[in-house]
């Protein structure tokens, strides 16, 4: 009853998780992609058809370009600059995006303002004072364009930003400008749906990967509560993402998840993702819930801040603690991964490698002055460049979390993988170890029937026994005893070594070769009842060795096999010598080639029994002379073995 709950549990959980993603996926699905035409990029011609300037009360000054898509000539700090052009392309339900991520806009047609950051300023060209904006955008600004806009002048005017320093030698860095085709609420959905749509598909598939395998080992009798702190991890990662989206209001029945997904989701994500971690480890759990607490402090303060119980400066300081507990994390990773942990051995250079990636993008952005990978959509180099060009440290949230979902995903099916795998071998190994029980006890019985006959005719043989001594027919009465100890020779030899599987192997193996006509010989039959080797790998040493000894010696000119099985020095020795057929003749091998050499029917067993000893440490040797097949392999025992 109780695997019935387990299975249960699992697949409701499962269910819950996969019923929240769906209405996301919902949210991403458009019918068409809009075109977009690019005003305005760094990587483009595009730059030849503005102009760029600044202009302080009708004083214009054209700042000159320096071929890197940006601009010379500001000369006080924080000064506002002008880019303009003439809108010449046509189209209909025309929508402007501009990516100023960090910096304050306003924008103007033929001089009419359209939009502006900074309502309560002195909206005209040539009078606008933008201040620094405090916080980066989430979203580009999206502005809708009159049907009458061919033809007029654009012009854009920019507060300088934090990586455009006007100390007279300054660059200022006009934000892309892209012109999109679309009715205004269908493209802003359609912008939105294509800068986010690849995060979509990682979360959603981690999302559901987390909750597949949750039921997966619930059905083998274990629930891995950390495989549902995984899918969690990518589910609130996806609606931290997803309230932004446009359509999202769309559905009234998620508004108030939406609300709390504003001020939680972020927290959440990486509480869940700590969770998830915390199941992992082994040696630095204890230490690692100091950070789960810091992060469970910290989802509490941005929840206060959200609600304006606490000032906003504890959301800024929620922030940092985020990317805090983040950094640590890897950190622990680390630390696990060198006290031998497998999941974090793999999630550990996988994490390195991943950041040394990132740190590649960003070298490359930073030396390229920002062109380097300006004209992708991908969010991920979009926050590496704008993050270089702003000085921004929202991109190590983004990293940092980005490294621990990628690795920490692969570490898990690298994991299932390896469990799988090896439940497999251990399978194969008992239903092998089950069949050589049975057929070691088919044996025995054989031979206990053997017994119990004599034993049963015992009293007549001694009857008939005592008859022929009181009639003086001695001579008849040692044949009838030559006679009975013949027929109890007949009985198998069994070796009785200590160690059951060796045992079970041999026993089996030597009456299958007795029945076959092998003359056996044992010459020592003793070892420990346990060998530094898996039963796997002793299982498949024995079994190989005997069944190429017993196919090559049973069709042999004179069948024989010797065995011996003994403890010395500290060594496990095996030693096993049979007869067997005469080589073919081969065509004449080159001198250097002579020696030993193996039989064909040897090959995959002995290769299979050269990794063993090698795997366990061993030294092993396999000779041929002639029609004589020699090996010996000696296994360490280890300091505490006898000798």
């Amino acid at each position: 009853m109780k695997q019935v709950h387990l299975k249960a549990l699992a697949i409701l959980l499962a269910a819950v998780i996969l019923a929240l993603l769906v209405p996301l996926v919902r949210m991403y699905t458009v019918n068409a992609a809009a075109p977009a035409y690019p005003l305005l990029s760094l990587s483009d011609d595009s730059l030849k058809q503005w102009t760029v300037f600044t202009d302080e009360a009708g004083r214009r000054t054209l700042l000159e370009p320096t071929g890197r898509g940006s601009y010379t000539g500001l000369t006080e700090p924080g000064q506002t600059f002008y880019y303009a052009c003439t809108l010449d392309t046509a189209l209909d339900g025309a929508m402007l995006e501009l990516n100023a991520a960090s910096q304050s806009i306003a924008v103007f047609l033929d001089g009419a303002l359209l939009y502006t950051d900074c309502p309560d300023a002195d909206n005209r060209i040539g009078y606008v004072q933008l201040p620094a904006r405090r916080h980066s955008r989430g979203e580009p600004v999206r502005i809708s364009l009159p049907e009458d806009y061919p033809g007029r002048t654009l012009t854009i005017a920019q507060g300088a930003g934090t990586g455009e320093q006007a100390d007279g030698s300054g660059e200022a860095v006009p934000c892309t400008v892209s012109l999109y085709a679309q009715d205004p609420a269908e493209g802003q959905a359609v912008a939105t749906s294509f800068s986010f749509a690849y995060s979509l598909l990682a979360l959603g598939s981690v999302c559901v990967l987390g909750a597949g395998l949750m039921v997966y080992q619930a059905f083998r009798g274990r629930f891995d509560a950390g495989l549902l702190f995984l899918a969690l991890f990518a589910l609130l990662w996806t609606y931290d993402v997803v309230i932004r989206f446009p359509r999202f209001e769309q559905y009234p029945q998620f508004a108030v998840l939406g609300q709390l997904s504003a001020y939680l989701s972020p927290h959440l994500s990486i509480l869940s993702l700590l969770l998830f971690l915390l199941t992992r480890m082994d040696r630095w759990r204890r230490p690692f819930l100091a950070v789960v607490a810091l992060m469970v402090l910290s989802t509490f303060a941005a929840w206060l801040a959200g609600a304006g119980v606490l000032p906003p400066a504890a959301s800024n300081a929620a922030a940092v603690c985020r990317a805090a507990v983040l950094m640590a994390s890897l950190v622990f990773a680390v630390l696990e991964a060198r006290s031998g942990s497998f999941f974090f051995r793999v999630m550990a250079p996988i994490a390195a490698g991943l950041l040394a990636l990132f740190a590649l993008m960003a070298s490359l952005t930073a030396l390229s002055g920002g062109l380097w990978g300006s004209g992708s959509t991908n969010p991920l180099r979009s926050v590496i460049r704008t993050a270089i060009r702003q000085h921004s440290p929202y991109a190590v949230l983004i990293l940092s979390r980005a490294t621990l979902l990628t690795s920490s995903t692969l570490a898990v099916v690298a994991t299932t993988v390896r469990d799988i795998v090896r439940r497999g071998a251990e399978m194969s190994a008992l239903d092998l170890k089950y069949r050589l029980t049975q057929q070691s006890y088919q044996d025995l019985r054989a031979r206990n029937d053997q017994v119990m006959m004599l034993r049963h005719d015992m009293r007549h043989h001694l009857t008939a026994l005592s008859a022929m001594l009181s009639a003086g027919q001695t001579e008849k009465a040692a044949a009838y005893v030559r006679a009975l100890t013949g027929r109890e020779d007949s009985i198998p030899t069994y070796v009785n070594t200590g160690n059951d599987m060796i045992d079970v192997i041999v026993n089996s193996r030597l009456a299958d070769a007795a029945r076959a006509g092998v003359q056996i010989k044992v010459l020592q039959a003793s070892a420990p009842a346990r060998l530094p080797v898996s039963d796997q790998d002793l299982c498949s040493l024995l079994m190989n060795a005997l069944d190429n000894a017993c196919h090559a010696s049973a069709r042999a000119h004179q069948p024989r096999l010797t065995l011996d099985i003994h403890i010395k020095s500290g060594f496990f020795f095996f030693w096993l010598e049979n007869t067997c057929p005469e080589p073919e003749v081969q065509p004449a091998a080159p001198a250097a080639a002579a020696g030993p050499q193996a039989l064909p029917e040897h090959g995959y067993g002995l290769r299979s029994i050269e990794s063993v000893a090698e795997r366990c440490g061993g030294v092993l040797d396999i000779r041929r002379e002639g029609t004589r097949f020699t090996l010996r392999l000696a296994l360490p025992l280890g300091a505490a073995a006898g000798t």
